[in-house]
């Protein structure tokens, strides 16, 4: 009968844990692997593909960009904060 105040089974599956040799190698495994994927995206090109979209996507975006920043511009302004140089 295990109750909630019995703690035999809880020492029972620590026993069974992974040397730490079984870690160093599962670490240095992920690593390998981590840099085998990053270049694998280098040599197919993956970052010239996200460095396109990504400026495609900042000059879809600077209308309303600009459009917030006369926004935020106004209301300082209608609150008697001065804007900093080289705000507008």
């Amino acid at each position: 009968l295990v109750c909630c105040y019995d703690y035999k089974w809880l020492v029972s599956d620590v026993n069974m844990a992974l040397p730490n040799s079984f870690y160093f190698r599962l670490a240095g495994f992920c690593f390998v692997l981590g840099g085998c994927m990053e270049l694998f995206m280098n040599a197919t090109g993956f970052y010239d593909v996200v460095k396109k979209k990504e400026a495609e996507r900042f000059i879809e975006t600077r209308e309303e960009r600009l459009k917030l920043r006369d926004e935020v511009a106004r209301r300082l302004q209608e609150q008697g904060i001065d804007l900093p140089p080289g705000f507008k």
